[in-house]
């Protein structure tokens, strides 16, 4: 996979990772206004649908309903989404608001990549 990343923020790091049909995004920190078009832009290149898509949000530790919207609308233009995440934090309003049946939720991103080898 080569791996892209995003400008660094102090708050934040989103790094993108592409191998085949599978993107890996994998994001750190606080997402929050400034992460929304950061999280966009390592999400338009698996807008193309049938590209299977793991977002690790396990090292998240906040995340703002835009960011979940990011997210939906990803999986609405096609993708297959599969989201980790382990902090109450990111987790409980995924499941708050019915995210999974927009995403799949997983808590951890490692072996839903290594699956697709």
């Amino acid at each position: 996979m080569a791996p892209s990343a995003a400008p660094p923020d102090p708050h934040f790091s989103i790094i993108t990772e592409t191998r085949d049909d599978l993107v890996v995004v994998r994001a750190t920190g606080e997402l929050d206004l400034a992460a929304r078009p950061v999280l966009e832009a390592a999400l338009a290149p698996a807008a193309t649908g049938g590209t299977r898509v793991v977002v690790d949000f396990t090292a998240v530790t906040f995340c703002t309903s835009g960011i979940l919207g990011v997210l939906v609308a990803a999986s609405l233009r096609g993708s297959r989404l599969v989201v980790a995440a382990r902090h109450r934090a990111v987790r409980r309003p995924l499941e708050l608001l019915g995210l999974e049946k927009y995403l799949t939720i997983v808590n951890e991103a490692g072996l839903v990549a290594r699956s697709a080898d």
